[in-house]
């Protein structure tokens, strides 16, 4: 009986055993399969990091992608604002260049305006008169009109004390403008001819209002008649008037002068001589007067001789009976009517006034010149002071015009400016966005090749 207790306790001493052991070898797989479940847990969770990894990667590269196309429309907005800037600046830069050469223009109108002005003004405060001593109209009429030869030399002695002043009260006024013209008096041409007869002409119709006598008139016919007369009969056959001395003078031409009358159909004549340009001075034994140089003319020169030459035959003729003075008076035996007027310079320096009657075949009377007149010059000067004004005001405005389109040119310089700038930011911009795209690509396929790589390790 005992052994088959012991024989049952044993058996269960055994069975625990056995259980013990199996116990034991469920618990070491269990631990094994714990083992492995925690590999399997791990690897899945590798395996989702890097998917995650890979969706973040692909992520940033879209958002780098979306930046750079964002970025890239940016570069093309800047290069077309960039585009019109440099249009508008090219098309500004075209309007300035138009408004400088309009404002130019307008410049040069003024400026010529103001030369005109200048003219006229210079002309009116140089504007030349004679006016006659109190007197001496009368004087010269009384002498012209006497029949009395008993009183002619009281009468002559009367012209030359009303006479002395004549010299004292008239002055020649010179002109600046006309100082800068240089002339060859001995070759002038027709246009100073032209200008420097109508200047004598207005003194003597100045002289002949005083007296009440008819005036002359300057035609083109008569300044080609007295040019012809100084060259035929006078420089032509070496006709000098005064002489080298002043005592060897041949006085006036008259045949030479007649010839040319009647090649030229005209009247009556009549010619005063002036000594103009040459002076005479001692010889260095005092014995005889010698002719001096003559120096380099200009029209205001020649004016001045003119001007003196008058002066001297109305208030200094008594040596020649009075004659040449009431030749330009047109008064007494020297009066005429109807006569035509010139003057020109012979190549000894002499001034002639040539007066030729006018008929009515010979066509002298034909076509007169406006004599030049303070009232005219005063009108001229008005005119010309409003034309002045109106270029000044169209250089303003042009002015305006200028400063207006350079300001939109400097607006405009300073828009390309900014444009450019900003393209060169927008492209600085776009580079960084695409090495940050680029960048998110290379994660993403790092990211790709590490899922790859976790999969096969699962």
């Amino acid at each position: 009986m005992k052994n088959n207790v012991d024989t049952t306790k044993a058996n269960l001493d055994q069975s625990k055993a056995n259980t013990a052991d199996a116990q034991a070898v469920v618990d070491n797989l269990q631990k094994q399969a714990d083992q492995t479940q925690s590999v399997a847990n791990s690897a899945q969770t590798a395996l989702n990091k890097a998917q995650q990894a890979v969706s973040t990667a692909q992520n940033n590269e879209n958002k780098a992608a979306m930046d750079v196309a964002d970025t890239q429309s940016a570069v093309n907005a800047a290069q077309t604002n960039l585009d019109k800037a440099t249009q508008a600046v090219n098309s500004t830069t075209k309007d300035v260049q138009d408004a400088q050469v309009a404002q130019q223009t307008a410049q040069n109108a003024v400026n010529q305006k103001q030369s005109e002005v200048d003219k006229l003004n210079s002309q009116l405060s140089s504007v030349n008169t004679i006016t006659l001593p109190v007197g001496y109209a009368d004087a010269i009429k009384a002498y012209s009109d006497s029949q009395n030869p008993d009183e002619w030399a009281t009468l002559k002695n009367k012209i030359q004390q009303a006479a002395n002043p004549g010299m004292e009260i008239n002055t020649y006024k010179h002109n600046e403008n006309d100082a800068k013209i240089q002339v060859d008096y001995k070759n002038l041409t027709s246009e100073q001819r032209k200008e420097l007869s109508l200047f004598a002409a207005d003194l003597i119709n100045q002289i002949r209002k005083q007296f009440g006598t008819q005036e002359t008139i300057v035609t083109p016919k008569s300044l080609e008649w007295s040019a012809a007369v100084v060259k035929q009969a006078y420089d032509d056959v070496n006709w000098d008037a005064f002489g080298e001395h002043t005592t060897d003078g041949k006085g006036h031409n008259n045949a030479g002068m007649d010839k040319v009358a009647e090649e030229y159909n005209g009247g009556s004549q009549r010619e005063n001589i002036g000594s103009a340009l040459q002076w005479w001075n001692w010889n260095d034994e005092n014995t005889e007067l010698v002719k001096l140089p003559i120096e380099q003319q200009t029209m205001d020169s020649l004016k001045e001789t003119i001007y003196n030459d008058i002066l001297g035959m109305m208030f200094d003729d008594g040596g020649h009976g009075w004659g040449h003075s009431t030749t330009f008076a047109n008064y007494g035996d020297q009066g005429a009517n109807d006569e035509t007027f010139g003057v020109n310079f012979d190549k000894y320096g002499y001034a002639h006034y040539n007066f030729m009657g006018v008929t009515q075949e010979n066509g002298f009377a034909d076509n007169p010149y406006i004599l030049p007149s303070t009232s005219k010059l005063t009108s001229q000067l008005n005119q010309a002071k409003s034309d002045l004004e109106k270029s000044k005001a169209s250089l303003a405005q042009t002015n305006n015009d200028l400063s207006e389109k350079q300001n939109v040119l400097t607006n405009a310089t300073s828009t390309q400016t900014n444009a450019k700038q900003a393209l060169n930011t927008a492209q600085t911009d776009l580079a960084n966005k695409r090495i940050v795209l680029n960048n998110a690509k290379k994660s993403v396929a790092d990211a790709q090749n590490k899922l790859a790589s976790d999969k096969q390790v699962q």
